[in-house]
């Protein structure tokens, strides 16, 4: 794996991991009905949720361009 898909991979897991924060400080700002706690909250979760589907998004696309890359080959090899 290169450093640059590494990095990539990386973030998303730091992402995640902020969204994950933020969904739980949304739930408790829920429970405790505390504005403070959701204005801090939902930035949180709407950063790693924008983050990690983005990422998911070019993963994707790469995925089926790598995919109709491999068939292109295959019928001029045969």
């Amino acid at each position: 794996m290169s450093r640059r898909a590494a990095f990539g991979h990386a973030l998303v897991v730091l992402t995640s991991l902020v969204g994950i924060a933020g969904m739980g400080m949304v739930f408790d700002a829920v429970r405790n009905a505390s504005l403070l706690e959701l204005s801090q909250g939902t930035p949180l979760l709407l950063i790693g949720l924008w983050w990690s589907g983005r990422e998911l998004g070019r993963s994707m696309l790469a995925s089926k361009a790598r995919r109709a890359e491999d068939r292109c080959n295959r019928f001029k090899t045969e």
